[in-house]
């Protein structure tokens, strides 16, 4: 089907948001010191309305 078939790198990050459950995101933002864990709940809850259209 023509899609990539090498390794990547990944990172799973742990957030716990205001429901009280914990979920674990991956996302291919790899640099702590850009992307420190604290900015991915915001950013999950951002994203979510495009992946759902």
């Amino acid at each position: 089907m023509g899609a990539d078939t090498e390794p990547m790198k990944l990172r799973l990050v742990r957030v716990e948001p205001d429901s009280g459950e914990t979920e674990i995101l991956i996302t291919s933002l790899i640099e702590k010191e850009e992307h420190p864990n604290e900015i991915f709940d915001e950013l999950y809850h951002l994203r979510w309305p495009v992946e759902e259209d």
